[in-house]
């Protein structure tokens, strides 16, 4: 039921986008499940494009300003604003990234395996219901898409005037990225979780909006509740230094929206530099030795490194945080003096994102 309703939207709202989208096919087939959306990724690591993102989003303190309206001719108004920006940002966030295309669509057991090939929507929408957001889409470009409806959300709204006392109405999003067989529910519930209690209140304390997420590549984890699996090695440790030391957070997540673009950034120029996946992966395990034996090995690594474009992209990275006096030193960023832990660092964040990266233009793609 959605499929019409986003390829009206997408024509009236992005009419030059939406030549783009609808180059191979005017209407794509509607994906028969999580298979069909799996098969549009394209990562730089081939070993990784069966899996797809379930993204959960959700404005952020609007339901206390449209409830603040003092009559029904302004609640309804305002909810009506809401509602097409919500629809503003979707379609431009898919078509911004996706488009339809052939893919592995079977409908039913006796199709040829040419028959399965089929122009297709590589998306699913769940629900958009005011500002409610419920997708699954390819794992490649899931933060674009969380990071492109966010941005066209706020936009949209400040074009017309509507904002909150103090700051813009933001849409902030829990982003799970798995393999295509973890079931949808797990995917919603875990997507959930992450906007509650991750990105949601990073929103609040920055006024930016925010987007959390995690990747699954193994069972084991499913039935985990995913703060208490940050809360212990690979994500958190705790110093054994002295009683009552604060653990290190070896992680940065979740990311304000212009953080967000930095990370981006980052991994575009590490994709681009073909830095290999190996060598984040180390630096991003020295982080479990602790702050000084990491720190060492980091700045030991880095000047080992001979390439200019690896360096070039490992400085993006290093500049993700832009607020130089929290670097304590790299790759360490002192937290806020309230808060539970006592540093946080982007390299696991950076590490376990590269994979994911979308394919090179050239169409080089890695296997490990």
């Amino acid at each position: 039921p959605w499929r019409d309703k986003f390829d009206a939207k997408l024509r009236e709202y992005h009419p030059q986008l939406a030549e783009k989208y609808f180059a191979q096919a005017e209407q794509g087939a509607i994906p028969i499940d999580t298979g069909a959306i799996a098969s549009a990724c394209k990562p730089r690591n081939r070993n990784k494009s069966g899996y797809v993102a379930f993204i959960y989003a959700d404005g952020d303190g609007v339901g206390s300003f449209v409830e603040s309206r003092h009559t029904r001719k302004d609640y309804q108004e305002m909810s009506r604003h809401l509602r097409d920006a919500t629809w503003y940002a979707v379609t431009f966030a898919l078509a911004n990234n996706l488009a339809i295309q052939p893919l592995d669509n079977p409908m039913s057991a006796e199709e040829t395996e040419e028959q399965r090939k089929r122009a297709t929507q590589p998306f699913e929408i769940i629900t958009i219901g005011g500002d409610d957001v419920m997708l699954v889409v390819p794992a490649h470009v899931a933060l674009q898409v969380a990071r492109d409806m966010a941005v066209e959300f706020t936009a949209y709204l400040e074009k017309k005037g509507i904002r909150d006392k103090d700051r813009p109405l933001t849409l902030s999003a829990g982003v799970v990225i798995a393999p295509q067989h973890m079931p949808v529910r797990l995917m919603r519930d875990f997507a959930r979780t992450l906007l509650k209690k991750g990105a949601k209140p990073r929103a609040k304390e920055t006024k930016f909006a925010a987007v959390d997420f995690q990747i699954f590549t193994s069972a084991a984890v499913y039935g985990s509740d995913i703060m208490d699996v940050r809360a212990r090695p690979p994500y958190s440790i705790t110093p054994l230094s002295k009683p009552g030391d604060k653990p290190l957070r070896l992680y940065h997540r979740p990311y304000t929206i212009p953080e967000l673009n930095k990370l981006l950034d980052a991994l575009k120029e590490l994709n681009d530099a073909d830095l290999p996946t190996s060598q984040l992966y180390q630096l991003a395990g020295a982080l479990e030795r602790g702050r000084r034996r990491a720190t060492l090995f980091y700045l030991y690594q880095r000047s080992r490194i001979k390439n200019e474009k690896h360096r070039a992209a490992l400085a993006k990275v290093e500049a993700i945080i832009e607020a130089q006096e929290k670097r304590d030193p790299l790759p360490w960023y002192r937290a806020a003096p309230r808060a539970t832990y006592a540093f946080s660092t982007t390299l696991r964040d950076v590490a376990e994102l590269y994979d994911f990266a979308p394919a090179s233009e050239s169409g080089k793609e890695v296997t490990a």
